[in-house]
């Protein structure tokens, strides 16, 4: 059960982490876009 709880803990960890990098990559991606124009 432990293992199984690890696992899942794990998973949002990385999904939240991924999830935020992509808004944060975005959001930086945008802004040398609109400078660049």
């Amino acid at each position: 059960v432990w293992n199984n709880i690890v696992v899942v803990l794990t998973m949002i960890v990385i999904f939240a982490v991924v999830i935020w990098g992509l808004d944060f990559g975005f959001s930086k991606l945008r802004e040398l876009l609109l400078s660049a124009f």
